[in-house]
């Protein structure tokens, strides 16, 4: 924290990557400090199935590789446990099978990069381990309750009108007073006179002959 607080109060170049990792670490001594002293009763949880050597192996190895085509049998030769262990302590930790969970982290990855990027959707879809946009389409729809094309272009939407109200209140403190704008209005009594008394460059005695009139 003293480091925090001393890139916080005296920046230095590089301060922003520093404050990035620092950030990073307290996160992770955090998750930590909560998995060592959770109680097992605590409601079931991708966190609490991180506590149990068995089912955090399965979650990080489904994480590290999401577009596999993961099965029971693979998975649990990968922690090196039997299948109904591994299908049993899964479930009893996180609350869902392992597929259902790698489907919904699957679908998380994919609502991200819908999000973020302008990926086609059928390099999304191959990412996560569907060979078929249209599969991936029912599953995303199945998830979000919505198609991957429009989940996209809603939040796009969304996006426009978070950065235009942003802009709003900059425009609209930049917009003139009604009273200088009246003043600058030709024939009102203010600089619009003595603008229109200028003499034009192209038009020589222009502004003489506007007084002459007046007078």
């Amino acid at each position: 924290m003293r480091l925090l607080a001393a890139e916080l109060s005296q920046p230095q170049p590089g301060s922003a990557t520093v404050l990035n990792h620092i950030i990073d670490i307290l996160f992770v001594q955090l998750i930590r400090a909560w998995i060592a002293t959770a109680p097992l009763t605590a409601g079931k949880s991708w966190l609490r199935g991180l506590a149990d050597p068995i089912t955090g192996r399965a979650i990080a190895a489904l994480h590290a590789d999401p577009g596999r085509s993961w099965t029971i049998g693979e998975l649990a030769a990968y922690v090196g446990v039997s299948r109904a262990t591994l299908a049993r302590r899964f479930t009893s930790h996180v609350g869902e099978t392992p597929a259902s969970y790698l489907t919904r982290w699957r679908m998380d990855l994919a609502a991200r990069r819908l999000r973020d990027t302008t990926d086609p959707i059928s390099v999304i879809a191959a990412s996560i381990g569907y060979t078929s946009e249209y599969a991936f389409g029912r599953a995303f729809s199945r998830a979000r309750h919505t198609p991957p094309g429009r989940y996209r272009t809603q939040a796009a939407s969304q996006r426009s009108r978070r950065h235009l109200r942003e802009r709003v209140p900059r425009s609209s403190s930049a917009r003139p007073s009604r009273g200088s704008h009246r003043a600058d209005q030709p024939g009102r009594g203010g600089q619009g006179d003595h603008v229109g008394a200028v003499t034009h460059p192209g038009l020589p005695g222009l502004g003489s002959k506007r007084r002459r009139r007046r007078s």
